[in-house]
Formats: structure tokens, C-alpha cells, sequence
């Protein structure tokens, strides 16, 4: 099951571990011998997590009524990452303050606001070395097994980006409750149908992990369309 918000849409949001990944493949349709974002699902039960290195990169522009616990909750994964890097785009907030604290993440600030996610985090992308870029929104928490659970797919040479479920932190007031249920009906009937189509719309940027070859081979992200994440999943799925 995966839902995905856009960049800019609801604010603090939960990401769960539970249910199937919407997995991206094809960016390198040729060593794969698939076209046009052909893709095959990993089951569960038959992937085994790969020993596979981690570099997490939370981009941040004035996060910091919510930083800490999407720091925390990455602190807390069942699974290891070697680096946490938060990308400060010049907040005019404590964010830079509250996560230069954590001893274990690097706060790296863009020279000046690059005006987008995309260009922020491809300002730090060449000191990425590791097999794995996770990328998390500075206002998502995740489920502690959520990389435990996603890292499995990567046993597939052909994977190149997945994600797992999103769902709505605050389901208060009727509208919060409201979008929940379409994140909810969008992760258990759209995103399978589109799974099974080959062809998912999206896999949502809010947390997301990237084979870094692919992304070099990519030269980075986008926003030319509507998000990063929306261009990145495009050019996997239609790119002969």
C-alpha cells in the first residue's frame, strides 16, 4: 500500500511500513531488458534485506516545530543508516540549531535558498557515497521497521526507487479525516492496480529510497513537471 502527498501539500504526515512498496524501475530499462517502465513486484516473503548502505537526506526550509521527531524517528530504525544529512535551505528558524544537537547528523546549509527540494538536495548528492539515498520530508515521522520494510525490494537489481505507505499524522477535524480516507483508498486500490499495470504515477517523495548509481545516471533530480518525485518516477516509467 502507498499513498503519496505532494511537496507542499499536508503537513505532518505519518509513514507506514505496512502493506506492499510502490517500487520504480526502469530508469535502466536496457540491463533489464523491460521498456517503457515494465516492472515486477518483489514479494515479500522472498526477499531477503540486502546489505545494502544508507544515506539519509532530510531537505529543511523552517522545520522546526517538526524536525526533531523526524529525526528521532530515523534514530530509531530497525534498520541502520551510515549518515543522516539534513539539508538546511537558509530556514530563518531554529532548524539548523535543533539538528545540529543530534551528535549522530550533519547539517549542511545551501549558499543561498535554492528555491526548491529538488535543487537542494542535488547540492549535496556528490558527497553521497553510499549504495542507498533515503530521502525524507522534514515534517514526515516514519514507523521504525519503515526501512527494514522497504529495503528488501532493492534485492532486485532493477528496483531503483521505492516507498512505503502515507498516511495523515492528525485525523481531528473532518477534513483531516477526510484526506486519510483518500490516502488510504489510494494506497490500497490505485497504487496496486498501477503496480500490476507497470506503470505507478508516482512514487511519493515524502520518504523514499533511490539506488544512488540510478540517480547519478539521472543526473539528480527535477522539478519540471510538478515534483521531484513526480519527474523522477516519470522518467523511470517512460524512458525507453
Amino acid at each position: 500500500m502507498t499513498a503519496s502527498i505532494p511537496r507542499g501539500g499536508e503537513k505532518n504526515v505519518r509513514i507506514d511500513s505496512a502493506g506492499d512498496r510502490a517500487s520504480g524501475r526502469g530508469l535502466r530499462d536496457s540491463r533489464a531488458g523491460t521498456q517503457h517502465g515494465q516492472r515486477r513486484d518483489v514479494p515479500r516473503t522472498e526477499a531477503a534485506p540486502p546489505e545494502l548502505t544508507i544515506t539519509v537526506l532530510i531537505p529543511a526550509f523552517n522545520e522546526e516545530g517538526s524536525i526533531q521527531d523526524t529525526l528521532d524517528a530515523v534514530l530509531l530504525q530497525t534498520a541502520p543508516v551510515e549518515r543522516i544529512i539534513v539539508v538546511d535551505d537558509c530556514s530563518t528558524d531554529r532548524t539548523a540549531e535543533l539538528c545540529g544537537a543530534y551528535p549522530a547528523v550533519e547539517v549542511i546549509r545551501t549558499p543561498q535558498n535554492a528555491g526548491s527540494k529538488a535543487r537542494a538536495l542535488n547540492h549535496v548528492l556528490p558527497q553521497c557515497t553510499t549504495d542507498l539515498v533515503m530521502v525524507i520530508d522534514g515534517d514526515a515521522t516514519l514507523a521504525s521497521d519503515y526501512v527494514a520494510q522497504v529495503l528488501p525490494v532493492f534485492c532486485d537489481p532493477r528496483v531503483t526507487s521505492a516507498a512505503g505507505c502515507v498516511l495523515s499524522k492528525n485525523v481531528r477535524t473532518p477534513a483531516e479525516r477526510g484526506r486519510n480516507i483518500e490516502l488510504l483508498f489510494s494506497a490500497h486500490f490505485h497504487r496496486p492496480i498501477q503496480n500490476k499495470a507497470g506503470a505507478p504515477l508516482v512514487i511519493s517523495g515524502c520518504a523514499t529510497l533511490y539506488r544512488l548509481s540510478d540517480l547519478h545516471e539521472a543526473g539528480g533530480w527535477t522539478s519540471q513537471t510538478v515534483c521531484e518525485d513526480v519527474d523522477y518516477t516519470w522518467m523511470g516509467s517512460y524512458s525507453a
